[in-house]
């Protein structure tokens, strides 16, 4: 089955379009990719918000944040090394 985006007006397949319980058909009207190019356009025309967002964030879970940063820094590391060994 197919369906059109209303983003891009293409005629697309069902599986490019993500859930969306409240629609009659269960899908969204956008497609997946449309649906991310718009996010994208609006994360960098308000890019001072949402840095301004995310530091607030840091700065009230500072623990709950370093907890993320080392898991992040030990999964780098890991990845490392076993790129170095192959």
């Amino acid at each position: 089955m197919k369906k059109i985006c209303k983003g891009c007006g293409e005629l697309k397949d069902l599986s490019l379009f993500s859930k969306r319980a409240a629609s009659e058909d269960g899908l969204q009207m956008k497609c997946k990719q449309c649906d991310r190019d718009r996010l994208k356009k609006w994360y960098y025309s308000n890019l001072d918000k949402n840095r301004a967002k995310r530091q607030e964030w840091q700065d009230n879970n500072r623990e709950l944040h370093l907890e993320h940063v080392r898991a992040y820094n030990k999964r780098k590391r890991k990845k490392n090394k076993e790129d170095k060994e192959e």
